[in-house]
């Protein structure tokens, strides 16, 4: 998986000192491992919704 944190535009910061421009993306484990599943633009797998019991993994 690409160490993705956040994405977005440029970098900006507003009076609070929050970044203006960040987005977040929505991970879910997958066959072990961490995948981005949205937004849509970047994700690497399909969300699984709802998930397989554990037994049927």
């Amino acid at each position: 998986m690409k160490p993705i944190l956040m994405y977005g535009d440029n970098t900006k910061f507003d009076e609070t000192g929050q970044n203006i421009h960040c987005s977040m993306v929505m991970l879910q484990g997958l066959k072990g491992r961490p995948r981005v599943v949205a937004p849509k633009a970047i994700a690497e797998a399909s969300l699984e919704y709802p998930l397989a019991p554990y037994s049927k993994r």
